[in-house]
């Protein structure tokens, strides 16, 4: 069994789970809001919970083994980050490429087949400065 591995601890998995899906729930709806406002006066404390969403969702997917979660919620979790710099703009098409990479997670976490996460990594990386990206 790999160390990782904990999908025999069920009582661990559904708390990963239920825990897992309130935090995207909670960047959705955020980037929901951005969507609607995407300069509100609470910009800096949107971006940083969803920041918060990413870095316990990247720390408990790499607990429990799910790699590839734990890869894309890295990326998301650097792009927030970056997002906290004034210079950083939320642009429409920004918020659509963050949606599709929470939304990636959703799927990743349901174990759904579909999901390049490789080519969203790429994109994601690019929004980052010193990965790629990073033009205001």
């Amino acid at each position: 069994m790999n160390p990782k591995d904990m999908s025999g601890d069920k009582e661990l998995m559904d708390l990963f789970y239920e825990e897992t899906q309130e935090l995207i729930d909670a960047m959705i709806k955020n980037l929901s809001d951005l969507k609607d406002n995407p300069q509100p006066p609470d910009l800096g404390g949107q971006v940083k919970e969803m920041f918060r969403c990413t870095h316990i969702i990247k720390s408990s997917s790499d607990t429990v083994g799910f790699d590839s979660l734990q890869k894309v919620a890295q990326c998301l979790e650097n792009v927030f980050k970056a997002g906290l710099d004034e210079n950083f703009k939320i642009t429409p098409e920004r918020i659509s490429l963050f949606l599709e990479g929470i939304e990636a997670c959703q799927k990743l976490l349901k174990k759904q087949e579909g999901c390049n996460y490789e080519e969203l990594i790429e994109r994601l990386n690019k929004e980052v400065p010193n990965r790629g990206g990073f033009d205001g």
